[in-house]
């Protein structure tokens, strides 16, 4: 039986997440920078649970490559960043419209997606919790003029997953909950639309085992059987802070393919390694801007 979640606890989570949001819209941005590194570096020394996590898969990721302070100034980095990310989620969908968008996000490769749209069959968009990745749903609407329909999963605090989805929604997303995903998921590609899903976490259910960083991780294999069944292409999709701006650049690719070998079991492995060493090469070229805080490898393979 699993451990009973405390009402009590909820509610002091959802009561400062609320107060969070309002104290960070109120504020100027350059004041509500200052007051996200204060709270990262109040994080990094209480937060010693997921410091060892961080840790932990550091050490599974690189092994002896890094040294021990290496990993600290990553992981220090890694909360400095966090605040980053919860700094722009707040704050950016009220500053950005459809007038000024353009002094905001700096694109790559948007013509890729606009050519894939014309085949008719929606676009599967893929990323990562890698670099400023909360802001790509802001970012989408203004590119395409429509919002992208992320599949996201309920968070366990009832209270905080109304607040993060109203965030989500006002950003300009439409969320698509994995509980009962599968008509609506169906629906958003059969109508030409954008269906955004974030692919890096450990997945316990519907899984296969790929190579990340170089160790098995249970990574979702939706995203691949969908693309190979409905014809829907996936593109990669990244933004990143650009040093010294207020301003993103969002980095779209071209749709990423496979020669098929006709056994949909092995075209779904090799599709889902091929996007799962997309995002680590993006991971290694700044390691404090993922989620290291998250058990990533902590579904095993039965043969492990």
């Amino acid at each position: 039986m699993g451990k009973k979640r405390s009402t009590l606890l909820d509610f002091v989570q959802y009561g400062g997440l609320k107060a969070f949001v309002a104290v960070i819209r109120f504020l100027p941005l350059n004041i509500a920078v200052l007051v996200g590194r204060f709270m990262a570096y109040a994080g990094y020394v209480i937060d010693r649970k997921h410091r060892t996590i961080a840790s932990d898969n550091l050490r599974t990721a690189y092994g002896d490559d890094l040294s021990d302070r290496q990993i600290e100034k990553i992981i220090r980095g890694l909360y400095l960043h966090l605040a980053s990310v919860g700094i722009d989620f707040v704050k950016l969908p009220r500053i950005v419209n459809s007038s000024n968008w353009q002094n905001y996000f700096e694109v790559e490769g948007l013509e890729f997606a606009r050519k894939a749209l014309e085949a008719g069959k929606g676009i599967i968009f893929l990323t990562g919790h890698v670099g400023s990745w909360e802001v790509l749903g802001c970012a989408i609407q203004f590119l395409f003029n429509q919002p992208v329909h992320t599949i996201a999963k309920h968070m366990e605090n009832p209270f905080t997953d109304r607040i993060i989805t109203k965030l989500r929604e006002d950003g300009g997303q439409k969320i698509i909950f994995s509980e009962n995903a599968a008509r609506e998921i169906i629906r958003v590609l059969k109508h030409n639309k954008l269906l955004g899903i974030l692919v890096d976490q450990n997945a316990k259910e519907n899984s296969i085992f790929v190579d990340f960083f170089g160790q098995k991780a249970a990574t979702t294999r939706a995203a691949a059987t969908l693309s190979l069944k409905m014809g829907a292409p996936i593109i990669m999709l990244f933004a990143r802070r650009i040093a010294g701006h207020y301003k993103f650049k969002i980095s779209v690719s071209k749709p990423i393919e496979i020669e098929k070998t006709g056994n949909l079991e092995k075209d779904v492995f090799n599709l889902t390694q091929l996007y799962t060493t997309i995002i680590e090469s993006h991971i290694r070229e700044n390691p404090h801007e993922w989620l290291w805080i998250h058990r990533r490898w902590k579904t095993r393979p039965r043969n492990a």
